[in-house]
């Protein structure tokens, strides 16, 4: 009798731990530029003030992430989402303010650089989202893209952006991750 009151006692202790946040594990997902620019400053921020909680991290594209998520092989997902259907519960960490990124050699760039912002400016939090100046993407209809490959969430928000302006862009290169996207932008390949 003793020693079921002990095993007794220790799993309601496991049970206040876990619920308390002070013993446990969670396992997140996430995207490569959310386990690249945002995951470690969260991971961080968490494991500094729940000690008693092992993280585990997962790298994959959108769609795989729900997988794994269906799956119970994570926890939870921290993604940019443009719907909040389906069978999870969805919560809003920030807002996102998506920029397009045109190479002064691209012919567009003449005609709208009263439009730019330099990136020294949003690197430096000079500029912020109220300050930036609105054009529209079909000033850059006759530009070749750069985009994500279908199944990354940015794929999704760019075609309603081409769909709202009611062209279909022409595609230089369709990549799987932003910073090369943004790296073969900045070579002044195409527009990103």
């Amino acid at each position: 009798a003793e020693k079921m009151m002990e095993i007794e006692r220790g799993f309601t202790e496991n049970i206040e731990n876990i619920h308390t946040l002070k013993s446990g594990s969670i396992r997140i997902g996430g995207t490569n530029y959310v386990c690249s620019y945002i995951l470690p400053i969260i991971a961080n921020a968490f494991s500094q003030e729940y000690t008693g909680i092992d993280i585990s991290i997962s790298e994959a594209s959108s769609l795989e992430l729900v997988k794994m998520l269906r799956d119970d092989r994570i926890d939870i997902i921290i993604d940019s989402f443009d719907s909040t259907d389906g069978p999870f519960e969805f919560k809003e960490l920030t807002a996102e303010t998506v920029l397009l990124a045109v190479p002064m050699t691209c012919d567009s760039y003449s005609k709208t650089k009263e439009y730019s912002v330099s990136a020294a400016d949003i690197y430096h939090g000079t500029v912020t989202a109220a300050d930036l100046p609105e054009i529209g993407l079909s000033s850059f209809s006759d530009e070749k893209f750069i985009l994500l490959k279908r199944g990354n969430s940015m794929y999704k928000h760019a075609m309603a952006a081409f769909d709202a302006c009611s062209f279909i862009p022409k595609i230089r290169y369709q990549l799987d991750q932003p910073s090369t996207s943004f790296r073969l932008a900045a070579s002044g390949n195409s527009v990103c």
